[in-house]
C-alpha cells in the first residue's frame, strides 16, 4: 500500500551521560529533501543522520529537529594546591614560635585560605558510545513517522481507489456507447452524401468509402483500449508497496490525454458527458498522487 508523504514522528533515548529529542515532520515534495536543525556543537553528526533518514524515505520534504543535553549538571573538579598549605602551615608555625603559642592551623580553616583549594566545572565529552543515543532517537522518530504516513496512505488509498472504479465504470460505458455512435455516425455521412449527390454524377461508391474512412478515423476504440489499460494498472500500483507516487502521477496525467482524444472525436453528448466525468475523477487522482510517496 503507498505511503503518504505528509506525517510526523518524535522519539527520545538516553544513557547515563546525554538524553536525545527528535522530531520529524514530513510533507510532499517531488524529490526527497531532508533539512536538519541540531545543535552547533553537534553538527558534525549531521551527514550520519541524513544518512539514517535517506534509508528509510524516498520521497518528501522531511524537517528534522534535534536536540542533546546531558542528563545532569557538569560535575565539579576540586584540587588542593598542597604546596600553598604547606607555606601556610609552616608560616603558622614560625609565628607560634615567635609568640610562644603551639596552636597551628586547623584543616578547615587552612582549607579556606585564598589559593589552597580551587574548583572546576568539568566539561561533558560526547563520545562515540554516546552517539548511540542519538540514532536511537532518530530511528524511534522514524518509525512514528512512517507509522503516520502509512494511516495517511491508507486514507489516500480509499480515495485513490473510488475515483479509479469511477473511471472504470465511464470506460465501460464509453464502450459500450462506442458501436452506436459508429454506425450513426456512418448513417448520417452516408443520408448528408446522397443529398449532396442526388442525381449530380458523382461516384457514389467512392464517396461512401471516403464516408468510411472518416467514420474509421473518428473511432476511439484505441484509445478505449490505452484508457482501459492505465485505469487497470493505476489500480495495481496501489496494492503495492514502495514509492509509486511517480508513477501513478504518469499514469494520471496519461488518462487524462486519452480522455481528452476521445472527446476531441466525440460527437455525441452522451459520449461528452462521460468524458467530463472521466475528467473530474481524473483530476481527483492527480491531486490525491501529489502526496503519494
Amino acid at each position: 500500500m503507498p505511503l503518504s508523504m505528509t506525517g510526523f514522528g518524535e522519539g527520545a533515548a538516553e544513557n547515563e551521560n546525554y538524553e536525545a529529542k527528535v522530531t520529524l515532520r514530513s510533507v510532499n515534495h517531488r524529490f526527497l529533501d531532508i533539512s536538519v536543525r541540531m545543535p552547533e556543537e553537534h553538527r558534525s553528526l549531521e551527514p550520519g543522520i541524513v544518512l539514517q533518514l535517506r534509508a528509510r524515505l524516498e520521497r518528501g520534504r522531511i524537517e528534522a529537529r534535534l536536540s542533546i543535553g546531558p542528563r545532569a549538571t557538569r560535575g565539579l573538579e576540586i584540587k588542593i594546591d598542597e604546596a600553598a598549605a604547606a607555606r601556610y602551615l609552616e608560616a603558622s608555625r614560625h609565628l607560634g614560635a615567635k609568640q610562644g603559642a603551639s596552636e597551628t592551623l586547623e584543616t578547615g580553616t587552612l582549607l579556606r585560605l585564598p589559593g589552597v583549594v580551587s574548583v572546576e566545572a568539568v566539561e561533558n565529552v560526547f563520545s562515540d558510545a554516546d552517539r548511540g543515543v542519538l540514532d536511537a532517537a532518530v530511528e524511534s522518530a522514524l518509525e512514528r513517522l512512517l507509522e503516520a504516513r502509512a494511516r495517511e496512505g491508507a486514507e489516500l488509498t480509499k480515495v485513490l481507489r473510488r475515483a479509479v472504479a469511477g473511471l472504470g465504470e465511464v470506460v465501460a460505458k464509453l464502450t459500450d456507447l462506442r458501436a452506436p455512435l459508429q454506425q450513426d455516425l456512418l448513417e448520417r455521412l452516408q443520408a448528408r452524401l446522397a443529398e449532396l449527390t442526388g442525381g449530380a454524377g458523382f461516384d457514389v461508391d467512392r464517396l461512401a468509402q471516403e464516408a468510411a474512412l472518416l467514420v474509421d478515423k473518428a473511432d476511439i476504440q484505441e484509445e478505449l483500449d490505452r484508457l482501459k489499460l492505465h485505469v487497470e494498472h493505476f489500480g495495481t500500483l496501489l496494492a503495492e508497496d514502495g514509492a509509486v507516487g511517480k508513477r501513478l502521477d504518469f499514469l494520471a496525467q496519461e488518462i487524462l490525454r486519452e480522455l481528452n482524444t476521445i472527446g476531441s472525436k466525440s460527437r455525441s453528448s452522451a459520449a461528452t458527458q462521460l468524458v467530463l466525468d472521466g475528467k473530474v475523477l481524473c483530476e481527483q487522482l492527480r491531486e490525491q498522487v501529489q502526496n503519494v510517496e
